[in-house]
């Protein structure tokens, strides 16, 4: 008996050693699959990718010679020099962030007036190439002041009664805007929202009413110029490269995003599944949030960026811009064309009420407020 119970107890530890055995090849092999399935797409992705400088046409005016990426990161240096750090911006933020435009708005803006420069060479060049994100992440905490100066800038021209100047400032910050959002990098898709909605919001009505009718229709046509390039749904494109930043990421001495397979292989299973044709074809914000929602739980996606937020942000930013779009035409004696609504499932409400033209999305802010516009009839 106690031989055959050591032959059966032999049996059993090799019997579990064989499944253990196969139980890990099983896993190597799955795992090696998946990532040579991760290399295979990301290095697709990554020929698909624009490569060297690219010709573009500027939202607003000629073409003029230069590079768009390279003068961007000149105006986030020049910036670094006058605000080195938080601190030292901080008052002129306090100020940007008001509602009024002070005595010496000229003088605080003086010093900033080479990097609002920048942006504007940025704006109006022939050509863009894709950055290096980490050298575009290096100056991250350059760009929202940078895009509080645009603001402060347009604010202070319209106080002024210079609308001209005012629209060139706009156009500059919305062609950074624009730019940014072709850059195919998570912080830059955020920085797409940011612009746009700081860049809008000084073109207030009763701003617009002191505006002459033609400054209006070149304001108009900007900002459906603008609208006709960016699409409310988030771009593919940028989905795809970032993947493709994190997969270069993992693969190098001293990764910064620290992706490992599984939240690789969870972001790869994300942008297939927006690539489908289910994600084609999904008509109105319900529908598409609800296929969001769906991606990113069956997906698996644990890691950054929430692509979620970002398009919702996209389309806010989106709905704010036809907004204006409706509220500048209005002032310029122009018929109201329908407008669909980024954040509903059909078009921009135009509620003509006693004494008051209301122009309304059904999205709303953080805060819950509604996302609208309320013009006062005269």
């Amino acid at each position: 008996m106690k031989r055959w119970g050591w032959v059966w107890n032999t049996a059993v530890l090799v019997t579990g050693a064989a499944a253990l055995a196969w139980y890990l090849w099983r896993e190597h092999a799955r795992d090696a699959a998946a990532w040579a399935r991760i290399q295979e797409r990301a290095e697709h992705f990554e020929r698909e990718q624009p490569r060297g400088p690219q010709p573009r046409r500027p939202l607003r005016g000629p073409a003029r010679p230069g590079e768009a990426g390279a003068c961007y990161l000149r105006a986030a240096e020049l910036l670094h020099k006058v605000w080195p750090d938080y601190e030292s911006m901080q008052p002129f933020l306090d100020v940007a962030h008001g509602t009024g435009v002070p005595e010496d708005a000229d003088a605080l803006l003086a010093p900033l007036l080479p990097a609002l420069a920048a942006v504007a060479d940025g704006a109006a060049s022939e050509t863009v190439a894709p950055p290096d994100p980490q050298r575009w992440v290096e100056f991250g905490l350059s760009w929202g002041p940078l895009g509080s100066a645009g603001k402060f800038a347009v604010r202070a021209a319209l106080a002024k009664g210079d609308a001209r100047a005012a629209l060139g400032h706009t156009a500059a910050f919305l062609g950074l805007a624009f730019d940014e959002s072709t850059f195919g990098i998570s912080l830059c898709e955020l920085l797409f929202a940011f612009l746009v909605g700081t860049m809008l919001e000084p073109w207030t009505e009763e701003r617009l009413r002191a505006v002459a009718p033609e400054q209006l229709h070149e304001l108009a046509a900007l900002l459906a110029e603008l609208d006709a390039r960016c699409a409310p749904s988030l771009p593919l494109a940028t989905v795809h490269a970032e993947f493709v930043w994190a997969w270069r990421d993992s693969r190098s001495d001293a990764p910064v995003r620290g992706m490992g397979e599984h939240q690789l292989s969870g972001q790869l299973a994300f942008l297939e599944f927006l690539d489908g044709a289910e994600a084609r074809t999904a008509t109105g914000w319900t529908a598409r949030e609800n296929l969001l929602r769906r991606a990113v739980k069956q997906c698996e996606v644990e890691s950054p960026p929430d692509w979620l937020a970002m398009e919702t942000y996209r389309r806010r930013a989106i709905a704010s811009l036809r907004l204006l779009r409706l509220a500048v035409l209005h002032h310029a004696g122009e018929p109201l064309p329908a407008l669909a609504d980024p954040l509903g499932d059909g078009d921009l409400e135009v509620v003509r009420a006693e004494g008051e033209l209301l122009l309304r999305s059904r999205g709303s802010r953080d805060d819950g407020q509604r996302i609208e516009r309320r013009i006062a009839r005269r």
